[in-house]
């Protein structure tokens, strides 16, 4: 099985002169020295690998920026010389100084609500470019976006002011084109030392704007890893308030092993038996009880098979 899964990888490069991408398949765990114990939710939910096109999609309020900063960190504890930085796109000053205080060596671009106009909106897409010429120059980047709406929002602002072909939400289709371009830059190459490029970005549901609906429409097809969020479970205190089953990353077997992948689905499902909210209660219960997923996986009372357990209350 392994062989062939391996023998599927190498098939499946996007090949020109010699091989330049693959699926992303070099594992970034997302729990570590310093991370919080209940990391290890995002981790089950889907595994982190170089190269990945990911989003975070979340209803308000629910913590996308903080799952955003948790995946930034891994990166920096397990990568060493891998690059993160951060596109910011009309957020509150306040966000910016949380940001280099959740990540101090992260590079910091964008804009911020007080301090944003065309000119800024007009160079957002330079990070972009340059990180990409970056990985193929062999650096591991890593770029982390907040919010891709508001990225659509301000590329519409200046790029679409002449194009009559307008989707729902208001969003050119002049300015949709170049965000699914900048977003499809992502790329995993062969090996360990080709350098990559890893786009992942929080986007909005649940909202009353049609344009979040419309770019996440649009863009969900192109990415490989979705972190959900769910609003019942961080109201009922979670956090990260990961919808387990409905996240998910492409072939999580290339990135984790055919053993582990094999690990990780059965005590999903285990998990769903009890529902979304309760299966999440388990899960951040035996993270608090255990300390990592690893001991959840290979400990935990509920890994395998019926039972009869109750949904225990919410760690603190």
């Amino acid at each position: 099985m392994a062989s062939r899964r391996r023998a599927r990888t190498r098939a499946r490069a996007v090949t020109g002169a010699r091989p330049s991408a693959v699926f992303p398949h070099r594992h970034v765990p997302i729990e570590g020295v310093g991370a919080s114990r209940m990391a290890g939710a995002l981790e089950l939910g889907a595994p982190l690998a170089l190269g990945q096109r990911g989003l975070v999609v979340a209803p308000p309020g629910t913590g996308a920026t903080t799952v955003l900063q948790w995946l930034g960190a891994a990166v920096v504890r397990s990568v060493p010389g891998a690059e993160v930085q951060v596109v910011l796109v009309d957020r509150p000053v306040e966000e910016l100084i949380d940001w280099r205080e959740a990540i101090p060596t992260a590079e910091i671009f964008g804009t911020t609500s007080e301090a944003s106009g065309p000119e800024e909106h007009a160079a957002l897409d330079r990070p972009f470019i340059a990180a990409a010429a970056k990985s193929r120059l062999g650096t591991d980047v890593v770029l982390l976006v907040d919010s891709l709406a508001a990225f659509a929002r301000a590329l519409a602002a200046t790029r679409g002011i002449d194009d009559p072909r307008v989707l729902d939400g208001g969003l050119p289709q002049v300015a949709l084109r170049e965000l699914r371009s900048l977003f499809g830059l992502a790329r995993a190459t062969p090996g360990t030392g080709g350098g990559s490029l890893t786009i992942i970005a929080s986007v909005q549901v649940e909202t009353a704007q049609q344009l979040d609906e419309a770019v996440l429409h649009e863009l969900v097809g192109t990415g490989n890893v979705e972190w959900r969020l769910d609003a019942d479970a961080f109201r009922a205190g979670a956090f990260p308030p990961v919808d387990i089953i409905a996240s998910g990353a492409r072939h999580a077997e290339l990135i984790v092993g055919d053993a582990d992948a094999d690990r990780r689905g059965a005590l999903r499902a285990r998990l769903d038996a009890h529902g979304s909210l309760g299966g999440l209660a388990l899960l951040l219960q035996e993270l608090d009880d255990l300390g990592s997923l690893e001991r959840v996986l290979t400990e935990s009372s509920f890994r395998s098979g019926g039972g009869d357990e109750q949904s225990p209350t919410w760690p603190t």
